[in-house]
């Protein structure tokens, strides 16, 4: 993931290594208050602070945060769907092909 600044906004531009995919991920598992309230307040700041066209988001790193969500944090699957698909609507996505991989 590389963030760089234009015309003084700051962009996330996706790699196309899987690995980058999780920071994304974490940011918006850390949004939905997985690991705690301090994490939670960062990750919102920094997203606050980005308009819907300069996150990109690949739909690999929504399908994880799904299973983040249920697995890891037990979330029930219909707060998990809700979450994943406002995230989906907030933010523009990268379809996941198997170029990629």
């Amino acid at each position: 993931m590389l963030w760089t600044s234009v015309a003084g906004h700051a962009m996330i531009f996706m790699s196309v290594d899987r690995c980058e995919w999780r920071w994304i991920r974490n940011i918006l598992a850390y949004a939905e208050g997985l690991n705690g309230a301090p994490r939670q307040d960062v990750a919102l700041r920094l997203l606050a602070n980005l308009a819907k066209n300069e996150i990109v988001v690949p739909a690999q790193a929504l399908a994880e945060l799904f299973t983040v969500m249920t697995r890891k944090a037990r979330r029930p699957a219909a707060e998990a769907r809700q979450a994943v698909l406002g995230w989906h609507d907030a933010c523009s996505i990268a379809d996941t092909s198997s170029a990629i991989w």
